[in-house]
């Protein structure tokens, strides 16, 4: 990751939007054209609610193409936040299918866990309640949630398993996680 990417990861993380889209415009006008400064730029604006800027520049930028789970992640991230701003009705169920697929296809093609629970929720919320299902019991399959040995595979095993219903378990691995 170049300095300017860790530069704005770091606003990123105190919450420092604005900071971190002006790091990321000005490594990009400077000629940093790595997925890192692009990916950054993007979470800057879905993170400021600016979905749409967020869309186009994920589209313009290419990373539905990176090898980068991250990256490409981002962009099923955008469409949650269109299903999430959609008004109830129909066109929020379309876009929350949306976002479970762009989520779905990303967790297929790198067996990543991280979209693979984005996924299984957003089936849930998508009314596709045995795809959620399925997808949970392949995330706690994958030993590396099964340990739970950080912060996010501990609440990627969590989450699991409350998609599947098993609250005492939840209530048990959340006791004896640091989340």
């Amino acid at each position: 990751m170049s300095e300017a990417a860790d530069l704005a990861k770091k606003a990123l993380s105190r919450g420092d939007l604005i900071g971190a889209y002006d790091a990321t415009v000005a490594a990009i006008a400077d000629g940093d054209t790595s997925g890192a400064i692009r990916h950054q730029q993007i979470l800057a604006l879905a993170r400021m609610g600016d979905t749409e800027r967020a869309m186009d520049r994920f589209a313009a930028y290419g990373l539905d193409r990176s090898t980068n789970v991250d990256e490409r992640a981002i962009g099923a991230r955008i469409w949650k936040d269109r299903a999430f701003n959609t008004p109830a009705g129909p066109a929020r169920q379309e876009a929350m299918e949306r976002a479970f697929e762009a989520y779905d296809d990303v967790y297929k093609e790198s067996g990543d866990s991280f979209p693979g629970i984005n996924a299984a929720t957003l089936a849930l919320l998508a009314g596709r309640e045995a795809d959620s299902r399925a997808l949970a019991s392949a995330l706690l399959d994958d030993p590396a949630v099964a340990a739970a040995g950080d912060y996010y595979k501990a609440a990627t095993r969590a989450e699991a398993l409350l998609l599947l219903g098993r609250t005492q378990e939840v209530t048990e691995a959340l006791a004896g996680e640091v989340i």
